[in-house]
């Protein structure tokens, strides 16, 4: 109630509530956040928040770039549900000291300390699909100063499955290696650092299979079975170094991070192959003004994405290098009034200058048990148009690109929108027990926006600058009540209106749901020694891309049915 930005943070007792094997699946308790897959084949997900898809979203790992360009397709299942220590969500506009990419917010994933407590944790797990997967995290002090932690996974998929007999495995084979050292240092004398690395191989096989088949055997046709091979090779490493002057509330810190990522896609005829090297940089200066009343952060950041794609008869490189200065203003002159300020000049080596403000104030009444809160701001990103379009790879349409400015990535505009927010949490008792009422509205204004169009031709996929209007509007609804001793009640409501401009005329964007629907109940025994958690989804219905071409016998309806979703779980 007392931050200035709606912060929502799913900690390890929210992830208990659903069995997580990995952060994809660490968002079905939460109804800001949906995940689905991007196509039928390669089992890879994709997040959509503020009815925007998840490459508009800021993602995170430890306040560092996390899924950028190739790890879009694959990245949210590259951290396993055991390393997670805790998620923080936040919903439009955020921080420019964060950078400048979040159009409809930012997710952030803590992974577990060096410093934990937990010296020795094993787990294994299968299911009846023949899935295994074991989890290894160890952790040791080695004085007072260092201590050091390994965090490794190991998941295989073995079994190819076809249970519906449509002759496509339900669910990738495949195997995942997954390793993460993480070592931190502290001194007596005000200087912190914290660095490690992280490897990961991904592999996974899927398509057509004949029954009884379970390893992909050739047919005994002529026309070769439709077949997917995707390799994911990703390894990286950080170090956060800080330091705490003896002034009061100042200090310094400084982020380094190399990411090294290559993926191998083949999906039927398709082929692509992704490079990516990426280097950020980021020094954070903080101190205040007078007083602890008035706090500004200062700093510069630098970026280097060294991109290759390689796709059938497309063949694009680019060397993209992006630095910027920022400066945020915290206001705090009264309990019931907050307020942040900062803005970013950045300069791209294809784009050039870029001014990005941003706004977000705090408003508290009745003894802060009502808060309002307002928030605005600029993003803008470099599409990636192969890595953010990977599941319409495992289709057979045919692609065309519209360049605008051959000097430019691809020849399109870089991508720039506005979000807007508001956010309403009222805090009440009621039979002495405590609940909230929380109501959020965004709208993303897109002043540029690279468009994938399939509507135009079912056979085709058309990639084009934005010619007109695009926007979304979302509004939320949230109460949270403890209805009785531990036994506590989530119940939540979503509406989304989002409208795009094609070359055809203005329409909806696929595959989001206007209406969104959520209850959760969780229930826990006095010693805490059991957890009881279930949870009800209705998703409704989401416009479909045009099929009106083909012909009749592949023709689709133009609306997906609605449907609802029941989890359970208990821990």
């Amino acid at each position: 109630m007392k931050s200035i930005t709606h912060l929502e943070t799913m900690n390890e007792k929210s992830l208990m509530k659903a069995a997580c094997c990995n952060l994809s699946e660490s968002f079905e308790t939460n109804p800001s956040v949906d995940v689905s897959f991007s196509d039928a084949v390669s089992g890879a997900k994709q997040i959509q928040l503020l009815g925007l898809a998840g490459k508009y979203a800021q993602i995170t790992k430890e306040n560092m770039p996390y899924m950028r360009g190739l790890s879009n397709a694959f990245g949210l299942s590259f951290i396993p549900g055991t390393w997670i220590e805790s998620i923080q969500l936040g919903k439009g506009a955020g921080s420019v000291v964060n950078g400048y990419e979040s159009f409809s917010g930012q997710i952030n994933t803590q992974l577990k300390d060096a410093t934990s407590k937990e010296r020795l944790f094993f787990n294994a797990y299968g299911n009846q699909n023949g899935r295994n997967e074991y989890n290894l995290n160890l952790s040791h002090k080695f004085n007072h100063k260092f201590s050091s932690s390994l965090l490794s996974h190991a998941s295989f998929n073995p079994l190819a499955q076809d249970m519906n007999g449509d002759l496509f495995v339900d669910i990738p084979t495949g195997n995942q290696y997954n390793f993460t050292l993480k070592n931190q240092l502290y001194t007596n004398r005000g200087f912190e650092w914290q660095f490690g690395g992280n490897y990961m191989q991904d592999q996974r096989r899927g398509g057509q299979i004949l029954p009884g088949d379970l390893n992909y055997q050739t047919w005994n046709d002529s026309l070769p079975p439709y077949l997917i091979n995707i390799d994911n090779t990703k390894y990286d490493i950080y170090s956060k170094s800080g330091f705490v002057f003896k002034r009061q509330a100042t200090s310094m810190g400084l982020q380094l991070n190399f990411t090294n990522h290559e993926l191998k896609n083949n999906l039927g005829l398709n082929n692509y192959q992704g490079y990516q090297q990426t280097f950020y940089a980021n020094y954070i200066f903080e101190s205040f003004l007078g007083n602890t009343n008035h706090r500004y952060k200062i700093g510069s950041s630098f970026i280097n994405d060294n991109v290759s794609d390689n796709f059938n008869s497309f063949k694009y490189k680019r060397n993209e290098q992006t630095t910027g200065i920022f400066g945020e203003y915290t206001m705090t002159p009264f309990e019931f009034f907050n307020l942040i300020i900062g803005s970013r000049i950045d300069y791209s080596n294809f784009y050039g200058f870029q001014f990005t403000p941003r706004l977000h104030s705090r408003f508290a009444f009745n003894e802060n048990k009502t808060v309002f809160r307002i928030s605005g701001g600029k993003a803008w990103r470099t599409a990636n148009i192969f890595s953010d379009n990977i599941g319409l790879m495992a289709s057979s349409r045919i692609w065309n690109i519209y360049p605008s400015d051959f000097s430019m990535p691809y020849g399109l505009n870089q991508e720039i929108g506005w979000n807007y927010g508001i956010n309403f949490t009222q805090k009440f008792s009621l039979a002495y027990r405590e609940g909230y009422i929380m109501f959020d509205a965004y709208r993303t204004d897109f002043t540029n926006q690279v468009i994938t169009d399939v509507d135009e031709n079912p056979q085709q996929v058309n990639i084009y600058n934005l010619q007109g209007e695009s926007f979304t509007n979302t509004g939320q609804i949230e109460v949270t009540y403890e209805l009785l001793t531990r036994l506590d009640l989530k119940i939540a409501y979503r509406y989304v209106d989002n409208q795009i401009s094609y070359k055809g005329g203005q329409r909806e964007i696929p595959l989001i749901s206007k209406h969104k629907g959520f209850l959760n109940l969780g229930y826990e025994t006095y010693n805490e020694h059991w957890l009881f958690d279930v949870t009800l989804q209705y998703n409704g219905s989401k416009r479909l891309p045009e099929t009106n071409l083909n012909p009749s016998s592949y023709q689709l309806n133009t609306r997906s049915p609605e449907f609802w979703n029941l989890f359970g779980q208990i821990t």
